[in-house]
């Protein structure tokens, strides 16, 4: 944090030193530790004033507090000053400076000092290519990183366990956990000591790649060595589980409780890892026994918490769960989502909660929450469960209103509610309005229209909506035939019923007969 001026008018502190230069290096010395750069840069300003001779460690201390508070645009002003007033910049100068840039997030500032450097022929040590790497690591260049680090075995350089973290952070950040196992390797064929930082970045790289053995045999390592391992390392093996392809939520779980016998009380982190193991795998009732765990913990529960515990209960058809949780991110004042929200009108709709899932379209309204495809998809689909095609055409007609693109699901399942209701000509009035869409047709819905026409003995409709559809569909969907068929021969239409026979005959397998003969 950097503080007020000094109490005194510097003209007169300067002047009590006498032109005594270690009286300026030691007073510029303190407020580079008390990270007051900008009354640095001030007594710098007037000691040349004063005339008063400015030397390598008076910029040096300068340049260091502009460090400590990542002020990198003040350090290379300073270095720009010291050829300006031909005072050489030496190792300790560059250091401090190529800090601040770390700091500052500016990795191609760091890259620029340490080229100018080896033009100076100022020897790079440790400690520069370190703050180098960091700097590239905050980027998430770790191409640049590693090329930093083979760049310091060539020249010789002592490569410590702060450049290889700082490498391997720089390949979590770029998923390339092979590269960061590599360097892993690395540390222990040069006898570099590997610690809790090192390790929790090669976890974390296999984490993002979902490599949970990997990340599980780095933590047994970790063990096995004595390294210490804290929450960050827990939750990121925790995490791993959750991104494996089948979910390892059992290991999850067993993580978790691992933490607890470290002494290492699980936090909000390593909680919504679990449960999002819980809910790819569709545990609910796990994921439930984790969101009671953290109220009984007092750990602070987040939108990811409750997201992911309300996807668990969408996948479980725990309806009712998901909107009690639902109903606990609004009491808990913490903003619901698209996908909140998403995942509980999927609950519904798999329990054939229509009502419940309209009013959930209209609290999204309300709160203001961003309706997607999904949300309007969902909702109609537990309209078509509950036969609710008016409902389902109202749907409809608020995602043309709210601009949101209709898809083939949201006309297969309005055309589907049609047909559940017996709405012929609603269903058919759906397939225009899908073409004046262009939301290409797929053999569902037209399925689902040829049997709304035949249940209500519409078979010219049927037929020709047979007609009308691709060559490849009718190959493919024999209950849309069969339906045609049964309804020509309902109406006494027996010539179209022939020729559908022939197509059946022709290209459809031998269960369709048997379907229609029990019919």
């Amino acid at each position: 944090m950097c503080v007020a001026a000094p109490s005194a008018p510097l003209q007169s502190v300067v002047g009590s030193w006498n032109g005594d230069p270690r009286k300026a290096t030691k007073y510029l010395g303190e407020l580079a530790r008390a990270k007051q750069w900008h009354n640095s840069l001030e007594v710098l300003q007037e000691m040349r004033r004063q005339e008063l001779e400015v030397g390598i460690f008076h910029f040096g201390a300068c340049i260091n507090a502009c460090e400590k508070c990542a002020q990198w645009q003040a350090a290379l002003r300073l270095l720009d000053h010291m050829v300006t007033a031909k005072v050489d910049a030496n190792i300790i100068a560059f250091s401090a400076a190529v800090s601040a840039c770390e700091k500052g997030g500016q990795w191609l500032a760091a890259l620029s000092l340490l080229g100018d450097m080896a033009v100076a022929k100022i020897e790079r040590d440790t400690i520069v290519f370190s703050a180098a790497i960091s700097a590239c690591e905050k980027a998430g260049i770790w191409t640049m990183a590693l090329d930093l680090l083979s760049s310091m075995a060539q020249d010789r350089v002592s490569r410590n366990t702060i450049s290889f973290s700082a490498a391997a952070s720089a390949c979590e950040k770029g998923r390339q956990w092979l590269k960061a196992l590599s360097l892993l390797r690395d540390m222990g064929t040069s006898q570099t000591q590997r610690n809790t930082v090192s390790l929790n970045a090669v976890i974390s790289a296999c984490e993002k790649a979902g490599q949970w053995t990997c990340a599980l045999s780095l933590l047994r390592g970790m063990a096995t060595a004595r390294i210490y391992q804290n929450c960050i390392t827990f939750s990121a093996a925790i995490s791993s589980c959750e991104k494996s392809v089948s979910s390892e939520w059992r290991m999850a779980l067993h993580l978790l409780g691992a933490m607890e016998a470290d002494s290492l009380p699980p936090e909000t982190i390593a909680f919504n890892a679990a449960i999002s193991s819980c809910e790819k795998a569709g545990h609910w009732e796990g994921a439930l026994a984790l969101i009671d765990e953290m109220a009984e913990r007092r750990v602070e529960k987040t939108i990811v918490t409750l997201s992911a515990a309300i996807s668990a209960c969408e996948k479980g058809r725990q309806w009712l769960f998901a909107l009690r949780l639902l109903a606990t991110m609004e009491a808990a004042r913490l903003p619901r989502t698209t996908i909140s929200f998403n995942a509980a009108i999927s609950a519904c709709e798999k329990a054939g909660q229509w009502l419940l899932a309209m009013q959930m379209i209209v609290d999204m309204r309300t709160s203001a929450v961003t309706k997607d495809a999904t949300s309007f998809n969902a909702a109609i689909s537990a309209c078509e469960k509950g036969s609710q095609w008016l409902a389902g055409l109202r749907l409809l007609g608020e995602m043309r209103t709210a601009q949101v693109p209709a898809t083939a699901i949201s006309f297969n399942a309005a055309v589907s509610a049609c047909e559940k209701s017996g709405q012929w000509a609603a269903a058919l009035g759906l397939l225009l309005a899908s073409g004046s869409a262009r939301v290409s047709r797929d053999q569902v819905t037209v399925a689902s229209a040829v049997r709304a026409c035949s249940l209500a003995d519409r078979w010219r409709a049927a037929v020709q909506l047979l007609q009308d559809s691709v060559q490849a569909w009718l190959q493919k969907d024999a209950s849309s035939l069969a339906a045609a068929i049964m309804s020509c021969e309902r109406c006494g239409k027996s010539l179209p019923a022939l020729l559908m026979m022939h197509d059946l005959n022709r290209g459809l397998p031998v269960i369709i007969w048997q379907l229609m003969s029990s019919g």
